[in-house]
């Protein structure tokens, strides 16, 4: 199973990386749909990785001096803050609630 979740968004990622796409909703919907994820872990999961995609293009535009670093430290610090309030509020919503429940 792990090794077909590597697999799917090693191609995803792939195939967005090519168009300049974003993915996040594309994997929490992969996870869910098809591999069976609960949707607060593929939602964390997706933010998790977008760290990572964030962290690399914010040093390669600083390289190129295209960032305001007082505006940018502004809205990161804000961001995470809101991220880390509505992660709280997030875990009170029932799955169900979250996306179309399957069975129905």
């Amino acid at each position: 199973m792990h090794i077909s979740i590597i697999l799917t968004m090693l191609a995803v990622g792939l195939i967005l990386g090519f168009v300049g796409a974003g993915g996040s909703e594309f994997i929490i919907s992969l996870l869910t749909l098809f591999f069976n994820v609960p949707v607060h872990i593929a939602l964390a999961t997706a933010l998790a990785a977008m760290i990572f995609s964030s962290l690399s293009i914010a040093i390669s535009h600083y390289r190129e001096g295209n960032v305001s670093l007082k505006s940018g430290i502004i809205v990161g610090i804000v961001g995470a803050l809101g991220a880390w309030l509505g992660s709280h509020f997030s875990s009170f919503i029932p799955d169900d609630q979250v996306i179309i429940n399957r069975a129905s």
